[in-house]
């Protein structure tokens, strides 16, 4: 018999799972490969990002994606192509987004939601 601990709580709430936030922080298979090929610790924190579609089927490209979690700028800045790639891409789209947050009083979890 196998018993799983759910806290009380958590009861009655959905999972919501694994978020990203921000379509700008994937990339492709290919380039992904390239960049693990010229740096071998960039395998630290890109993914292969498997979603519902990947799941369901198989044969569907897999989209991955950079995850730097916990470092901090600095130490994120010495991995140049991902860095490159999210101060370029992803950066300027949260600013605005961050702005329009500010200028109408919006709330943190609508900054991907528009």
């Amino acid at each position: 018999m196998i018993f799983v601990y759910v806290p009380l709580v958590n009861k009655g709430f959905p999972f919501d799972g694994c978020k990203l936030i921000g379509k700008r922080f994937f990339i492709s298979e290919r380039e992904a490969k390239q960049w693990i090929t010229a740096n071998l610790n960039n395998k630290k924190f890109l993914k292969p990002m498997i979603d519902g579609r990947g799941l369901v089927n198989p044969l569907e490209k897999i989209n991955w994606v950079i995850d730097f979690a916990d470092m901090s700028i600095e130490e994120a800045s010495e991995y140049q192509e991902p860095f490159n790639r999210v101060r370029e891409n992803v950066k300027p789209e949260r600013e605005i987004r961050i702005k329009k947050l500010v200028k109408t009083g919006g709330y943190l979890k609508d900054i991907d939601q528009q």
